[in-house]
Order: structure tokens, then sequence, then C-alpha cells
């Protein structure tokens, strides 16, 4: 068995050798925080140690294997030791490491984004021992518990009592107060999902004194929003108070891997892109994370947008919902389709082109009671979405118009054999992704489409 191992060891080391491995344009930023999650993603983390290549042998959580690995990130410090020391050889043993320990998960480089995640904060050994090293996996539960609904509603209530934007964070130091909100709502600060319903601090004070003690609370260490509430005693208030410590600032955490935004930092750092093993890439350009200049592109006289509102695509729907509610584009849009994959239709019962789960909007007036409605009717089941059949679906109900395809680029197509039925040009906006799947560009070529996000 050991002498098995010892083949299989080499044979690894030779195949990474022998090909290319380089890093190209990698994040930089100041410091990883770990807490720091994607709303809608679940994330693994395998670690490593500072100028270690060993990696931790604790097991992945179980959930993983029934999820899918939507992408992975590469955390390492700029610091370093000594001058003759070359980080890409560190990282090609850790990449090795992570093949022999963890195969399910290296198994998944050619087919999904891959970061390299520079931190630059540490100036000394004994600080950098305290970053983050290694891998962070993130990943999507097939079938999302049914509170991730409720949450997602929560977001879109927000996004349309809030002109389409999730994120108010004040600069640290400053206080910022919150009206509107409702209990079950959360927020979005730095990136980090604040609940409205789970304050930091209550402090009931005089109405008198309300301004007083709010700036009593302030402190410069961290970005303070608060809500007023009223109590039984009409002569007082209480005071929620929510604080954002300043370890996350802008740069404690690269911008999520998906092209949606929902009060995420906007991407102001250059991509990364993996080349391991001689990875070869289907296309060689990336999606966008700005929306709202290639939607500017469309045409945009008898719109018809047909949207996929299955699990975790409302943050990445942010952009859109807030163009297609601009004056002028409001007023040329014929029609949205809704789609959520079968309204709970059970998996093993799908047939393509006769799923179901479509919602028509005549009106933009109703386009929240039935993105509602479609979203609590169903949460997407299985990967697949039936993209086509909505298509489809919109040109029998609307005929003739210029056609856009809001699509969540982690799923693919279930009825991608059926994209003949497609004949006329249909613009695509990849949602959650980096590069455009080859499903979505066999879709866009068939059909003579614009990718919308395209660089």
């Amino acid at each position: 068995m050991r002498i098995l191992f010892l083949l299989f060891f080499f044979w690894i080391s030779f195949v990474s050798q022998s090909q290319t491995f380089e890093k190209t344009r990698p994040y930089y930023i100041l410091k990883y925080d770990v807490s720091v999650n994607v709303p809608g993603y679940q994330k693994a983390l395998i670690k490593s140690v500072f100028a270690s290549e060993r990696l931790s042998t604790r097991p992945l959580p179980e959930e993983l294997s029934k999820g899918k690995i939507v992408a992975i990130d590469y955390y390492y410090t700029q610091f370093k030791t000594a001058e003759s020391f070359v980080q890409v050889n560190l990282d090609s043993l850790r990449f090795r490491n992570l093949a022999l320990q963890f195969p399910q998960v290296h198994a998944q480089i050619d087919s999904v984004p891959v970061r390299f995640v520079e931190q630059t904060l540490a100036q000394t050994a004994a600080e950098a021992k305290y970053f983050f090293h290694g891998f962070v996996i993130y990943y999507q539960l097939i079938d999302p518990p049914i509170s991730a609904r409720a949450d997602e509603i929560a977001l879109l209530n927000r996004l349309f009592d809030h002109d389409f934007t999730v994120d108010d964070t004040p600069e640290y130091g400053q206080m910022k107060e919150i009206t509107g909100g409702r209990p079950g709502d959360f927020m979005s600060f730095y990136g980090e999902m604040i609940h409205l319903s789970e304050p930091d601090t209550v402090v009931v004070v005089d109405r008198r004194f309300l301004q007083t003690e709010i700036k009593k609370q302030k402190r410069d260490a961290f970005a303070t929003c608060y809500q007023v509430v009223s109590t039984k005693n009409r002569n007082k208030v209480a005071i929620k108070i929510f604080e954002i410590p300043k370890g996350r600032y802008p740069g404690s955490a690269p911008p999520p891997f998906q092209a949606g935004i929902g009060g995420l930092m906007e991407k102001s750092m250059e991509e990364s892109r993996l080349r391991l093993l001689a990875r070869k890439t289907e296309v060689n350009n990336e999606l966008s994370t700005d929306f709202l200049s290639g939607l500017q592109r469309i045409e945009s006289d008898s719109l018809v947008l047909v949207l996929d509102v299955t699990g975790s695509m409302v943050p990445a729907l942010a952009d859109v919902l807030k163009w297609m509610h601009q004056g002028e584009t409001k007023r040329r849009i014929k029609g949205v389709v809704l789609f959520n994959d079968g309204d709970g239709m059970e998996n093993e019962k799908k047939r393509n082109g006769k799923v179901g789960g479509i919602y028509f909007v005549d009106d933009l007036a109703d386009l929240k009671p039935q993105m509602i409605k479609a979203i609590q009717n169903g949460s997407g089941g299985d990967l697949p979405e039936n993209d086509i059949e909505a298509v489809v679906a919109a040109r029998e109900h609307y005929g003739a118009g210029n056609y856009i395809l809001v699509a969540d680029n982690i799923a693919p197509p279930r009825d991608i054999l059926s994209l003949y039925q497609i004949d006329f040009p249909l613009s695509i906006l990849l949602c959650n992704g980096i590069e455009p799947k080859a499903s979505y560009l066999d879709l866009l070529n068939h059909s003579k489409g614009t990718l919308i996000n395209r660089k």
C-alpha cells in the first residue's frame, strides 16, 4: 500500500512539473476575514499555515457531497522571510496536496472559477501566522432549506422599498439611522449580512435625550447603524444599534465570485486566473460585474425580460431590477417572464419543455407580488433550470421584441437540446459566474444574440 501511495505521489509530481503552473493577475487585499459570507452560498475551509505546504486533515462538511462546488479561492500572504523564497513553488505544493487529500475538490479546478488572493497587510512572520492560508470552497446546496427562500423574499422586499439598493453603509466612526426597515429584513454592510431582528445593543432612553445617547454610543472602530423604535411608554424610545467592526473594511475579503450584486462591494480589484496542469478555458474572456453598462447597450424598444428566480438569484437581480425601473426603460418593457423550474415539481418528473413554473407579468406594478409568488412556489430543486422553455413561452405570449434572458451561470439549461426552438436573437445576462458556461455560449451562438456582461 505504501509503495502504491509513493508511486501515485511521484506521478502527481511529474504531471504537475511537466505541465504549466503559473499565477496571473492575483487579487490584492489587506487581510481575509473568514467571518464574511456570500449570501445564498455555503463555504468550507481547507487551512494551511504560513510558509508550509501541509494542509489541514480536518474533514470537509458532509453536506458538501450533496452540493455543487461553484468557486474556489486560494489565499496566501505577500510577506516572505527570505529573498530567495519563490511563492509559486509553495503554491504548487499546496495544490498538489489538495489533489492528494481532497481529490473531490481538486477535480473541480478545471470547471469552476479559481482565484489567487494575495494578502498584503502582514509585515512580520509573527503577524503572517495569524492570517488565513489555504483554500475557501464555495458551494451551493442543491435543495436549499425553506428559510433560504424566506431570506430571499426579505431581500426582495428591501430592494423594492429602497430603490433597489441594499447597502447603506456609513463611514467608520459615523452613525446612520435605518428607516423603513421591517423586523425580518437584513441589510448588507461591507458584505456582512445584518439582520434587523438581531441588534448588538438595545438602549431605552427618554425621547429628549435621543441624540445624546446616540453620540455616546459612537465609536471610531465601528460603522454604526441604529433604528429608533417606539415603546409602550410614549416618552421613551428603544434604540437598536448595529455595529460592523473595522476589521471588515473594504479589502478584508475579495469581491464575491458571482457576477451579481446585492449590496456587496463593487469589483475594484483585478480578476485572477488559474493556470494549473495546462488548464484550457473554453473562452478567453471573463464576465463583468458591471451589469448596467451592458444593459444600456441593449436596444430598449419592446423589451421582454425572462428572469430566473430560483435559489440565490435575488441578490444577482438587484442591478437588473434597478435598470428595469428607470424611466426610459420602464416605458419600453413589453413584458416580464419569471421561471422557477417547475413550482417544486419532483426532479424525476421533469420533462424538457413541460416543467412549468412560468409566470407572466404584463404590468411592472405586478412584478413584486409575482416574483414573491414564483419564489415561494419553487426552489429550483436540482441544478439545471428550464431556461429555454421559459424563453419559448415568453415568445409565444408576447410575440416580436428584444428578448433578454437573465440566467444563472451555475445552473445549465436542462433543455439545451431544444435550442433549435429559439429562432430569434436572444441577449443573455449571466449571473453567478466569472466565466460563461459552454451551454449558454451554445445558446448565444445559435440565436446570434449578445452576451451582455462580456468584457
